[in-house]
């Protein structure tokens, strides 16, 4: 009669030993054995019937199951392999349970806190603890295209060092498969960033070409925004803007209509970034009035000068 016979393996590829098989049939007493030290098994001169083999680690109770029939006419053994994850066994000999001795599982948690500290470095790098603020520059197209290419470069980045990552220090039977479907996302991400940054310089170099003056040449104010935007008389209020274009540093002043509403105009202050955030106490004496104005005006290190608005001034809703 022929036999059943088999293997028990972890997920790295890796034999199992000393394993619990057990054969079963319906009113017949059960077969037991265990793995040898190759992980192998073999149940000799099994009989015709349908049998359930079960496998057993006694050291977490995990068990897997498999149905197996064995023909009357059959003449060739039966083979049946167990696939075991030996993740949820814990080790023993060491304080740090499941993780003793298995290297794989280490390297799994390595590349899980690799991208969680590079995702945060680019990401407190990039935004910062400015997130709102920041996000108003995306207006403009030039910054926008910038930030694009910058994420995604980035993410082309990290994604080849986790590549680099699975092919040196994991394993696993399954690794080629995981390796080449990790290779074709690296692809996309590839043509991705190249036809980006296709767009981005090929669209500035045409810029530049045909404009009869540079965008950088031209100072300008945007991005305008008071905090809170109705302040009341005698509270204080934030106004941020940006200053883009020209040479940095800038010098600017700010001043507020009718005179003596504000309590601190600024004059002749300097921004080397060009990102200017200044607080403001308004009057009591503007408690009649619905609106206050202001004008931001200054200069590049070049001396080109720049106003917002370009006449009159802008005005700020009061609340009562």
């Amino acid at each position: 009669m022929p036999n059943i016979t088999g293997k028990v393996v972890d997920f790295n590829n890796s034999p199992v030993s000393s394993a619990i098989l057990v054969l079963r049939e319906e009113e017949v007493s059960s077969q037991i054995q265990q793995s040898d030290t190759e992980g192998k098994f073999v149940f000799v001169n099994v009989k015709p019937s349908i049998y359930k083999l079960s496998v057993l680690i006694p050291k977490n109770n995990y068990v897997s199951e498999q149905t197996i029939q064995m023909l009357t006419d059959q003449t060739t053994d039966t083979h049946a392999d167990f696939l075991v994850d030996m993740s949820l066994v814990p080790k023993t000999g060491s304080s740090v349970g499941f993780f003793a001795n298995d290297k794989y599982v280490y390297l799994k948690y390595i590349q899980y806190i690799f991208l969680a500290g590079t995702g945060w470095f680019f990401f407190y790098k990039l935004i910062g603890d400015k997130l709102s603020f920041e996000l108003l520059l995306l207006k403009d197209m030039s910054i926008a295209r910038g930030v694009i290419t910058y994420l995604v470069a980035v993410t082309t980045i990290a994604m080849a060092a986790l590549l680099m990552l699975a092919s040196i220090l994991t394993g696993g039977k399954d690794l080629d498969k995981r390796f080449a479907l990790g290779k074709e996302i690296l692809t996309l991400l590839i043509g991705i960033l190249g036809t980006i940054i296709g767009f981005y310089y090929g669209s500035s170099t045409k810029d530049n070409a045909t404009a009869a003056i540079p965008a950088s040449d031209s100072v300008r104010v945007q991005n305008i925004k008071v905090i809170p935007e109705s302040p009341r008389a005698g509270t204080r209020f934030n106004l941020k803007m940006q200053v883009t274009g020209g040479k940095k540093p800038y010098l600017y002043s700010i001043d507020f209509k009718p005179a003596k509403s504000i309590n601190g105009e600024i004059t002749d202050k300097q921004s080397e970034s060009g990102i200017i955030e200044e607080t403001f106490m308004l009057d009591t004496n503007v408690k009649n009035l619905t609106q206050v104005g202001f004008i931001i005006q200054g200069t590049d290190s070049e001396n080109k000068p720049f106003r917002y608005p370009s006449s009159g001034e802008q005005k700020i809703t009061l609340k009562k």
